[in-house]
């Protein structure tokens, strides 16, 4: 209520590990919560690591050398991002998912293992279904059944849709247009309480964008149309 603001963690450019603010970031960008234990997971944007800050103010290095690439690993310090700039905390799975920006693509990091997947996307691109292609993405916002992951397409000027698809034990992403009714949408999105609403930062229109999520529900069809091959996971 006082509107007192407090450093947590950092205050200096560069990198380091640390408690509270010994450590150090470099432009971090969006950051996700863990329920479970009270842990933020920090995109450290120029560090090109996703950084774990615990609830009693410790910073680590969760994922990611510090040095741009696009390796997947079993082990997060072993696998590279090149400037991850968005991320949400899927409950449902246990998993952060990561918008990694310059590599084009959506990345899932295991929480339990601190394993790194690509999930959609490899080449930058625009193209939906499997073969889902996007260019600069900017934010993620997962639904809480994490069936469902929105993605803010930057370089495309569209919100997609990626949806879980599991056939013979194999996840997959199957990409959806949810609206092209932005313009560069560079980052700040969220859902609300029940997933009703979609908000987000509309940054080229320079307005703030509310969606509803009820009004279209394409992964309910697509999974109608190919229940005998895939289920929702």
């Amino acid at each position: 209520p006082s509107g007192r603001t407090n450093t947590f963690a950092g205050g200096a450019y560069g990198f380091a590990d640390g408690l509270r603010t010994a450590a150090m970031f470099r432009t971090p960008h969006d950051m996700a919560a863990n329920p479970a234990d009270g842990a933020y997971y920090v995109c450290d944007f120029g560090s090109h690591r996703i950084r774990a800050v615990t609830a009693g103010g410790t910073v680590l290095s969760f994922a990611g050398t510090g040095v741009a690439g696009s390796a997947d690993s079993v082990s997060g310090p072993s696998a590279s991002f090149r400037y991850p700039i968005g991320i949400d905390f899927d409950q449902a799975n246990n998993e952060l998912i990561v918008a990694d920006h310059h590599n084009h693509q959506i990345r899932r990091v295991l929480v339990a293992a601190t394993e790194v997947k690509l999930w959609a996307g490899l080449t930058q691109g625009n193209a939906g279904a499997f073969a889902g292609r996007y260019s600069y993405p900017s934010a993620v916002a997962v639904i809480s059944t994490g069936v469902v992951v929105l993605v803010a397409d930057k370089g495309n000027d569209v919100i997609r849709k990626v949806i879980r698809y599991v056939a013979s034990g194999v996840l997959y992403a199957y990409t959806i247009t949810f609206t092209a009714d932005v313009s560069a949408p560079a980052g700040g999105m969220a859902l609300s309480a029940g997933d009703e609403f979609l908000v987000l930062a509309d940054t080229g229109n320079h307005r703030v964008l509310v969606l509803e999520m009820a009004a279209a529900a394409p992964e309910t069809k697509f999974f109608a149309f190919d229940a005998k091959t895939a289920s929702p996971h």
